[in-house]
C-alpha cells in the first residue's frame, strides 16, 4: 500500500473551470506541477511526482539542493486549519480544542468537507472560495487524494475483527478500540453539524456517515502541526496561540523518513512555518520545507512525521502503512546524536512470558523479561535473592532465545502464509478475497511477519551477545 499515495484522477471528474476540463487526461507531475501553480508554492519546478518500481509515489528533487535551503514554499492561506471552522459546524467545541485528539480532527474534517461542498459547481455561491485560483488549486487537491475505499482499507480502526486479531499485536487491538470510540464521536459531532445545511436534508444517514468518516480518514493520514520553525512542542504561528494542526497541499504527499536514520531511506528534510518576504516589503505565512543536508538531483524528499510512527504497529494504526523492515537492525543504522539511538528501531514484537507481556526490539529486551526469566529458572528457595539487577547471563539469554523462537513459531501458525487475496469456507471452498479485504489482510499479515523477524533477530542476537538490556 503506497505510504500517502495519491490516485490522480481526470480533471473533469472533480474540476468545472473550463480550463481544467482540457485535456481529459494528464500525467501525474503534469497535475503535480498545476497543482503547484494554482497553490503559489515555490520555489518553481524544484519537485517532481514520482513513483518507485513497487509504485509508492513521493516527491523527488529536480535539482540539488544545499543544506539549509527551502524545497518548498506552500503559503498558509492554501492550508486548511483547525482554527477556522466552517459556520455549519457547531461552535460548542472548547477553546482549548487543539489539545484534544477527537476535537481538533474534527474542526479539519469540518473543513475538508465543506471543501468538497465548495468544489460542488451545483451549490450556491456562498460555499465559493473568495480566490478562484486557490479554490481551482485546492479543488485539484481534492482529486488527488487517495481513493476513499483504498484509503479505509489500509487503517485497522475499519478492519474487521478476525483480520485485526491475525496481526497479533494486542496494542493495536487497544489502540483501535480506543480510536474506534473517539471517531464516533467525531462523526456524530460533523453529521450534527452537517443537518443544519437545508442540502443534507435529502441524504440518507448511511451516506452522510461515510462521507464524515471518509473526512476524519484523510485528516488522520495527512494532517500536520503548522508550528514555527524550530519551535518547541509549546510553540506555533503566533506563541499566544496553541499549535494548528492542517491540511497542507502539496506538503501532504512528501512520504516519510525517520530523523535518526542514517542513509537511504531517512528523513532528509525539516518544515516549519516561516514569514517569507514577498514582492515590495510584503510578508506571508507559510508551511516551509528545508533540506537537512545536501539533496543531489533525483532524492526523494522525506521528512518524519515524528511519533505516530513509531513503533510500526502505531504507523499502521495512523497512516496505513508499515515501515520498511531492515534485517540488521542495528544501532550503527542510527544517529548517534538520536535520544533513541541506542536501542531504537521502529520495529518491535510482543511476547508472553513469565506471567507477564513484554515488548521486545531486535537488539534489546526489557530488564523485567531478564528478571521474571531469572526467576523462573531459580529452585524455590533461591528465588529470594533475584533483583531488578539481574544481569543477562549465558544461561538467561539461552533461555529468552529459546521462548522467542518458540514465540516466532506461533505467531507463524497464526496464518502467517495467507496474503489476503483468497478466502476458504466454512466447507473448504476457495474464492478470491475482495480487494479491499485482501489489503488490510495484507497489511496484517505484514505486521504479523515483522514481529516474527524481530523475534528471530532477537533471539539470535541473545545467543550471540548482541542484545542489550532496555529499562
Amino acid at each position: 500500500v503506497p505510504r500517502r499515495s495519491s490516485t490522480v484522477r481526470r480533471f473533469h471528474q472533480t474540476l468545472t473551470s473550463s480550463e481544467l476540463e482540457a485535456p481529459p487526461a494528464k500525467s501525474d507531475n503534469e497535475v503535480f506541477d498545476r497543482l503547484c501553480f494554482l497553490l503559489d508554492t515555490e520555489p518553481e519546478k524544484t519537485l517532481r511526482l514520482d513513483s518507485t518500481g513497487d509504485g509508492v509515489r513521493g516527491v523527488y528533487l529536480n535539482r540539488a539542493v544545499p543544506k539549509g535551503k527551502e524545497i518548498l514554499m506552500v503559503p498558509l492561506e492554501a492550508c486548511l486549519r483547525d482554527d477556522v471552522v466552517p459556520s455549519w459546524m457547531d461552535d460548542s467545541l472548547n477553546d482549548d480544542a487543539s489539545y484534544n485528539q477527537s476535537e481538533w480532527s474534527t474542526r479539519l474534517a469540518a473543513s475538508l468537507i465543506d471543501l468538497q461542498l465548495a468544489s460542488d459547481p451545483d451549490l450556491p455561491a456562498q460555499y465559493k472560495a473568495k480566490s478562484k485560483a486557490i479554490d481551482e488549486g485546492k479543488a485539484l487537491w481534492l482529486a488527488c487524494l487517495p481513493e476513499p475505499e483504498s484509503l479505509r482499507a489500509s487503517l485497522p480502526v475499519h478492519w474487521k475483527e478476525e483480520t485485526l486479531q491475525s496481526a497479533g499485536c494486542a496494542a493495536l487491538e487497544l489502540a483501535v478500540d480506543s480510536a474506534f470510540f473517539a471517531r464516533g464521536e467525531a462523526v456524530f459531532a460533523l453529521m450534527a453539524g452537517l443537518r443544519r445545511l437545508p442540502l443534507a436534508a435529502d441524504i440518507p444517514s448511511d451516506t452522510l456517515e461515510r462521507l464524515c468518516s471518509n473526512a476524519l480518514d484523510v485528516v488522520q493520514t495527512r494532517s500536520c502541526r503548522l508550528e514555527a520553525a524550530g519551535a518547541s512542542d509549546e510553540g506555533s504561528v503566533d506563541p499566544d496561540d496553541y499549535p494548528l494542526r492542517g491540511l497542507a497541499p502539496v506538503f501532504d504527499f512528501i512520504n516519510h523518513g525517520y530523523s535518526s536514520l542514517v542513509g537511504t531511506g531517512g528523513a532528509n528534510s525539516d518544515f516549519g512555518v516561516e514569514e517569507i518576504s514577498v514582492g515590495s516589503g510584503g510578508k506571508k505565512w507559510c508551511l516551509v520545507v528545508r533540506a537537512s543536508r545536501d539533496l543531489n538531483e533525483g532524492e526523494e524528499a522525506l521528512i518524519d512525521y515524528g511519533g505516530s510512527t513509531v513503533p510500526a504497529w502505531k504507523c499502521l494504526s495512523s497512516y496505513g502503512f508499515i515501515p520498511e523492515y531492515r534485517p540488521s537492525s542495528s544501532t550503527s543504522e542510527y544517529s548517534a546524536d538520536s535520544e533513541q539511538s541506542q536501542f531504537f528501531s521502529p520495529h518491535t514484537a510482543e511476547v508472553y512470558m513469565n506471567g507477564g507481556r513484554h515488548t521486545v526490539y531486535p537488539t534489546s529486551i526489557p530488564r523485567a523479561l531478564v528478571t521474571s526469566t531469572a526467576t523462573a529458572m531459580l529452585t524455590e528457595s533461591d528465588k529470594k535473592v533475584v533483583t531488578e539487577d539481574a544481569t543477562l547471563k549465558v544461561d538467561i539469554a539461552a533461555r529468552v532465545s529459546e521462548q522467542l523462537q518458540a514465540a516466532a513459531v506461533d505467531l507463524g501458525f497464526d496464518g502467517e502464509q495467507s496474503d489476503g487475496r483468497f478466502n476458504e469456507s466454512d466447507d473448504g471452498e476457495i474464492a478470491l478475497a475482495d480487494p479491499l479485504d485482501a489489503v488490510a489482510s495484507r497489511l496484517s499479515a505484514s505486521l504479523r511477519g515483522s514481529q516474527i523477524r524481530v523475534l528471530l533477530a532477537c533471539a539470535a542476537g541473545l545467543i550471540e551477545g548482541r542484545v542489550g538490556i532496555r529499562y
